[in-house]
């Protein structure tokens, strides 16, 4: 039996591209023009999933998606926000209101196949063949060889934060786990490696002109020409947004000489990955030395964590891979002894993050401890903290 897929968008030359874009897909599609419709039809039709605009006359897609969540029979149906609302708020919100994950358009027909074989749990093939993709579109420099990568490195702490999917979390962990080791004592560099979001900059409302940005235009630099002074004891190396694509990114060269600057500095890092392993941030696991993999308390979030855990087992031996749970929403649909049990990895620990706090923190550009110092944040996140410094002292 087909795939049934439901497309929910007041825009026809949206609706229609998706149809094109997944027309060679073994998919069945349905389309609606607007939020009542595409209720109706859903309760008519289940479909496996639902790729959902915001921005619709009678209804937009946060009270669809909450009315979708609140039906018995649809509640569990995975939601992909596709709408080209890119604000952190928005994203927030879509969270808050019970979305799977946020697409921003444009987008790619292939990200947009790999998002919903995400969903659906069909990524068990793609992982691997976007390793072996060599990156397109890139700065000159793709051909050369990389430089030698044998001489050792710092014992620095150097922690990778990964999402499962987008929109679990990722950014809110490393800037408040960074925010925590910096008041421990511990210099700590903060870097933004989803070279696609760039959600740093935004959260902390930060312009984005230094960090990897200049070292595309500079190769010869200095790691602190690159950083943006925070607060005490924090830096940041920050990306812009590059959602559409315009503007030129790193290439593997760049990459793999940042990876070893920031393996053979003094300091602690905590890198947001972005989502997923990609041909990009690939360059930068080898020179980690623990890897934080966020999901959500959903099944659906368990294939493609599998698929992620088995490539960084076979590829990355001596990279340290924890897992965290990152809840949004007041009830967990997965425990954490059926997440152990499934994936053989004990849980780091489960993070709940009220949504309306989190807008907050965005829209004050401070990490949530810091708005919220009595709230239970700070004491999670030093706990952290203090738990990976035990763990690289004791290696």
């Amino acid at each position: 039996m087909p795939t049934k897929i439901l497309v929910i968008d007041d825009d026809l030359e949206t609706r229609s591209l998706i149809q094109i874009i997944l027309s060679k897909e073994e998919y069945e599609l349905t389309t609606a023009r607007s939020g009542e419709t595409g209720l109706q039809l859903a309760k008519k039709t289940r479909p496996d999933l639902v790729l959902l605009d915001v921005m619709m006359p009678d209804m937009d897609g946060f009270e669809v998606c909450r009315r979708f969540r609140n039906n018995p029979e649809l509640a569990h149906t995975p939601i992909i926000m596709f709408t080209a609302a890119n604000r952190p708020q928005d994203k927030a919100e879509g969270f808050a209101a019970g979305v799977n994950d946020f697409l921003s358009k444009p987008t790619t027909g292939g990200e947009l196949i790999e998002r919903i074989r995400m969903q659906l749990g069909q990524m068990d093939s793609t992982i691997d063949d976007e390793l072996a993709m060599p990156d397109e579109g890139l700065m000159s420099g793709e051909d050369a060889p990389l430089p030698d990568d044998s001489s050792p490195e710092a014992t620095n702490l150097r922690i990778g934060v990964l999402g499962v999917r987008g929109g679990v979390g990722a950014t809110t962990i490393a800037l408040n786990l960074a925010t925590s080791l910096a008041k421990s004592g511990q210099e700590t560099i903060l870097a933004d490696f989803d070279l696609v979001q760039g959600l740093l900059s935004g959260y902390l409302n930060q312009p984005a002109n230094k960090g990897l940005q200049r070292i595309i235009q500079d190769e010869a630099y200095e790691l602190d020409d690159l950083l943006t002074p925070y607060q005490n004891g924090l830096s940041l190396l920050l990306t812009p947004p590059n959602v559409g694509g315009l503007l030129p990114v790193p290439g593997r060269l760049h990459l793999t000489l940042i990876g070893q600057t920031l393996a053979r500095d003094k300091r602690a890092v905590v890198a947001d990955l972005g989502r997923g392993i990609t041909s990009k941030n690939q360059l930068l696991l080898g020179h980690l030395n623990h890897l934080i993999c966020c999901l959500s308390p959903e099944k659906t979030a368990l294939p493609a964590l599998r698929q992620i855990l088995r490539t960084v087992e076979s590829r990355f031996p001596s990279l340290a891979t924890h897992l965290l749970m990152v809840n949004f929403f007041s009830s967990v649909e997965i425990s954490r002894e059926a997440v152990e049990k499934s994936l053989g990895y004990p849980l780091l620990d489960i993070v709940t993050i009220r949504p309306a706090e989190m807008s907050q923190a965005i829209n004050r550009g401070v990490p949530l401890q810091t708005l919220f110092p009595d709230g239970r944040y700070v004491d999670q996140f030093d706990r952290m903290a203090q738990e990976f410094i035990a763990m690289t002292v004791a290696d």
